[in-house]
């Protein structure tokens, strides 16, 4: 098998020409997350011209009783090589995320398939979730060591909504199968590998998650080499030249972008930001607690009761979780079988030497 490309991919499908730039940009505070250093020239790209139109193409959402319009393998859901289905089909070309969701220790690479001629919509601010039109897909490979355990396919049906179907690989990796629509669990070395039922994939992509994960401004907002063009590039700067966006956004160097929550940025944005990737998907606005990257502390409502103990990182609530034995209660929400002891020791650190909720003296 060849090796694996990790790196994630954003697919255009027409030849049109770059939308324009937004000349609006966003403040950014730069003690709480960085900013790409700017620059007078012309921002590089990654590509010269948007991607020819790939055979990842939306099928029909199932009816109740009938799942025939869901590809039985992954091969023959165009969305991979169909002569070697460990690699994206043609016309897909790849992204990375600054901070990934947890999934096991999982290494993840991610596609996305937009209809020819179709473009994504962002907001206004570095905070708004992009907006695929009806008809993309998103694509998902997860591994665990060299061996591929699960694709997983987000698509936009014609409805305007989204739904999973997972994938389940081979021992062989030459090909995976549509998983149970109910769920299932494999074993791989020891590793429990949970595959999501169709509406367990819902409890994360959720409507007000903006039905994908990680398809942020902030997210993106970084520089990947692009093996098409032996380039390193900025991924906004190259998707806005490829005309990916109905309006693009500004140069990515005036752009904030998420910190590498292991990385060596200051601690707090470090753990605001795992917060974000991995728990608002479901903890925005209207949840209690609010555990969006730009709510202010106080807004996050992390002060209250046991949330947060100052200086007590392993009394602490929002640490505790992590480690529920009950794989049903424990956070990350979907993250998986395994505890992430990285990211509940990057909060314990975070609550234990910041004096983050203490009292005012």
């Amino acid at each position: 098998m060849r090796s694996f490309v990790l790196s994630l991919l954003l697919v255009a499908c027409s030849d049109d020409a770059s939308a324009p730039r937004d000349a609006q940009a966003d403040t950014v505070d730069e003690a709480s997350e960085t900013t790409p250093a700017e620059t007078s020239a012309a921002p590089p790209s990654g590509l010269d011209e948007r991607p020819a139109a790939s055979t990842c193409v939306a099928f029909a959402r199932p009816t109740d009783g009938d799942d025939s319009s869901v590809p039985a393998t992954l091969s023959a859901t165009g969305c991979v090589d169909a002569d070697d289905p460990t690699q994206p089909a043609a016309g897909m070309i790849g992204y990375d995320v600054n901070a990934p969701f947890w999934s096991d220790g999982a290494l993840k690479a991610r596609w996305i398939a937009l209809p020819e001629g179709a473009t994504i919509t962002i907001g206004a601010s570095a905070e708004a979730d992009w907006d695929l039109p009806i008809g993309s897909v998103v694509m998902k490979a997860f591994r665990l060591g060299d061996v591929l355990v699960e694709t997983r396919l987000m698509v936009r049906h014609d409805d305007g909504g989204w739904a999973g179907y997972s994938y389940v690989w081979r021992a062989d990796q030459r090909d995976a199968d549509k998983a149970d629509l109910r769920g299932e669990l494999r074993t791989y070395d020891a590793q429990t590998w949970s595959y999501p039922s169709r509406s367990g994939c819902m409890n994360c992509h959720a409507a007000q998650a903006g039905g994908t994960l990680g398809l942020e401004t902030r997210q993106l907002n970084r520089v990947r080499h692009w093996d098409e063009t032996d380039r390193d590039a900025n991924q906004l700067d190259t998707f806005a030249h490829i005309g990916l966006f109905t309006v693009a956004p500004a140069d990515a160097a005036t752009l904030p972008a998420f910190v590498d929550p292991f990385g060596d940025a200051p601690l707090e944005a470090r753990a605001r930001t795992y917060l974000h990737a991995n728990c608002a998907n479901c903890h925005r606005a209207g949840r209690d607690p609010d555990l969006r990257f730009t709510t202010s502390l106080i807004g996050t409502q992390l002060c209250n009761d046991i949330r947060i103990v100052p200086g007590n990182g392993a009394a602490s609530r929002l640490v505790t979780i992590l480690h529920d034995a009950d794989p049903s209660t424990r956070m990350p929400k979907g993250g998986g079988t395994v505890v992430d002891t990285r990211g509940a020791a990057l909060l314990t650190e975070w609550i234990d030497t910041t004096g983050v909720c203490a009292p005012a003296p």
